[in-house]
């Protein structure tokens, strides 16, 4: 609901989420280490962590948005040695034949972006896991990442 607070008291910029402060219940994140936020486009903010094994951790999440804003995807590419999984906050792996609303359109992945205004539908954490690229590789393929109303 904080996603929520600043359009409907009229502020310029939304509340941004500190997840040094935050607790997600997340399994993915308890002994991970909180590496950057990012802002991307539409009040998109990417969350970057780092687990204690060296695999890299990311967060779409909208920072402002009210009831009537469409879903929203990160439409990102698959190019080159990465290994991704993407887990929900229950910690269930997603697969790629559209189970969830993830799918790989050739060569890239959408993931809904998570914005807790709504209950069902795609609107929840999706956790993306990687192994076999570096933090500055994978920060870079995911800030740039295209932000979409089109689920495939």
């Amino acid at each position: 609901w904080k996603s929520m607070v600043s359009h409907y008291m009229g502020l310029a910029k939304p509340i941004e989420n500190d997840y040094e402060l935050s607790v997600s219940g997340a399994p993915c994140l308890v002994r991970a280490k909180f590496k950057e936020r990012v802002a991307l486009s539409d009040d998109v903010r990417l969350f970057l962590w780092e687990s204690e094994d060296d695999r890299l951790i990311a967060l779409f999440a909208r920072a402002a948005a009210r009831l009537t804003d469409p879903q929203l995807y990160a439409r990102f590419s698959l190019a080159g040695p990465l290994n991704l999984e993407v887990y929900t906050s229950l910690e269930r792996t997603l697969n790629w034949e559209g189970k969830a609303h993830t799918r790989v359109p050739i060569g890239s992945l959408n993931v809904p972006v998570y914005v807790s205004t709504r209950r069902g539908g795609v609107d929840g954490t999706y956790y993306i896991i990687a192994s076999g690229e570096s933090f500055e590789q994978f920060r870079a393929r995911l800030a740039g990442a295209e932000i979409t109303t089109e689920q495939d």
